[in-house]
């Protein structure tokens, strides 16, 4: 019959979860090296892609190194494990004399007007007297790394001073930001901002008189307007809701309507297929109806399309759309109690079969109810499953001997064959059949099963016409019953 399965996408976009986007920050770890670092400071001798943003001396520390200063996981300023791999920077928040230390980074020039949602991890050294507040990022197109060794005085684009003095130390901390772009910058200095008169420290503890943080495990990412979750393999004929999120929120006007679009087999979107669309310009679920009558690929892309303004984004993966099995379900029913259920199912795939149904389950696709009850009546849904694509169909099964009924039509012409009207049932009690003509008369009256209608009226042959019945009985059980309808005499 139809497909059953309803794939619901399940995903929460987070703000700072942008891993299937692209990392614009190179060397985001600080896995790649010049060389092994052999002591503090010379950062830039050390690390790849990273480079000291003033005089200021950060350090490059490293599982490689021989120098007691600068191995992992133990070093002059603490002990601590990389976040990832097997490497970290690290560098001055605090210290007199404004003393500051930066690392900084050159990137993909940003776009101007876009958001972008900044990352990092970090952890304060373990042989510090203070934690501090004054972490913050600072974007540029150009930096004069030479200017001096003391604290850069420009307003960072992003500061983590709310969140008070960052004491962790024994793990990392996680740390994330949006930047709106207000320019094309092309790299980023991570440090202190903040003056030893503004800064919040924490209260002096033994250790060395400043506050020294590890970083790792860098990123920034483009955030778009609107995106959505990426799938797996779907089923022809299935539904999907797929999430999708927009930002910033009140980015799309009232009057905006987004679509899901699928590509050719090919990935491309020439001539695409709608999938789903919704009027909103709000986050939501698009319900999203795939066709039965596609090519079953592993290269389609999706894309979701707006209108005010017209923007679009496409999935990064490929999507899988494969065929779903056709499954018909048959059995034996009525059957009175203490007789057996046959039920079949029949497939267009070579497919597993799972049957439910009233205090019942079977795997097989034929099996058998034996010494059936009025407790096994119900319903039974057959699901067939192949290439992990299901299609179900439901069998309404009855077991009661309580039936009735009159044909809705029968042929008094004197040959043999269906000449009289009888009443049909089983464990019936009494019965009332009651026939009239189209001006209402009564026709023809029994309360005999045994004694039916021959189509005459008053010795008269009642013409090719529609009569009205109507049918009341009582069964064995107790049970009543009572219709009416139309049978029709053909001559």
């Amino acid at each position: 019959m139809y497909p059953m399965k309803v794939l619901y996408v399940v995903y929460l976009l987070l703000l700072c979860d942008f891993s299937i986007a692209q990392n614009l920050v190179p060397n985001p770890s600080f896995e790649n090296k010049h060389k092994c670092p052999s002591g503090l400071r010379n950062f830039n001798d050390y690390c790849q892609e990273w480079f000291a943003g003033t005089r200021g001396t950060p350090d490059y520390f490293h599982r490689c190194s021989y120098s007691p200063s600068s191995r992992v996981p133990g070093n002059d300023y603490g002990t601590q494990e990389p976040f990832s791999g097997n490497a970290y920077a690290g560098l001055v928040d605090y210290y007199d004399g404004n003393y500051r230390e930066y690392i900084a980074v050159r990137i993909p020039s940003l776009q101007s007007g876009q958001a972008y949602r900044f990352s990092m991890y970090l952890s304060l050294g373990d042989n510090m007297a203070h934690a501090s507040n004054g972490l913050g990022v600072l974007f540029f197109t150009d930096i004069d790394t030479t200017k001096h060794h003391s604290r850069l005085t420009a307003t960072p684009h992003i500061s983590f001073s709310d969140k008070g003095p960052l004491t962790e130390m024994d793990s990392w901390t996680f740390l994330c930001d949006t930047l709106y772009a207000d320019s094309a910058y092309s790299g980023f200095a991570i440090g202190g901002f903040k003056s030893n008169d503004s800064i919040t420290l924490t209260p002096y503890v033994p250790g060395s008189p400043y506050s020294y943080y590890y970083i790792d495990s860098v990123s920034l990412y483009h955030i778009p307007h609107l995106r959505f979750h990426e799938s797996g393999n779907l089923c022809m004929g299935s539904r999907i809701f797929i999430p999708f999120e927009i930002f910033p929120k009140n980015y799309f006007l009232e009057d905006n309507m987004f679509k899901i679009e699928l590509s050719d087999t090919s990935g491309n979107f020439i001539s695409p297929i709608t999938l789903g669309t919704i009027k909103t310009n709000t986050a939501g679920l698009i319900p999203v109806d795939i066709p039965s009558a596609l090519y079953p690929s592993s290269k389609y892309r999706v894309r979701i399309v707006s209108t005010n303004p017209v923007e679009s984004w496409v999935s990064d993966a490929n999507w899988e759309i494969r065929t779903s099995p056709e499954v018909v379900a048959t059995g034996s029913t009525p059957v009175c109690p203490g007789e057996d259920i046959y039920l079949s199912a029949t497939s267009t795939e070579t497919a597993s079969y799972s049957w439910t149904g009233p205090s019942f389950s079977s795997a097989e696709p034929s099996p058998l109810i034996v010494d059936a009850s009025p407790a096994n009546t119900g319903d039974y849904i057959v699901t067939v499953t192949n290439n992990e694509c299901s299609s179900k169909d439901t069998l309404h099964i009855v077991v009661n001997c309580n039936i009735i009924g009159v044909p809705s039509a029968f042929t008094p012409n004197g040959d043999g064959y269906n000449d009289i009207l009888f009443v049909n049932g089983r464990d019936v009690a009494e019965v009332h059949l009651q026939i009239y003509n189209r001006w209402g008369e009564l026709v023809f009256e029994t309360r005999d099963m045994k004694t039916g209608w021959d189509g005459y009226f008053r010795h008269d042959s009642q013409e090719m016409d529609a009569v009205g019945y109507s049918l009341k009985a009582v069964f064995k059980d107790g049970a009543t019953h009572a219709s009416r309808g139309n049978i029709t005499i053909i001559r």
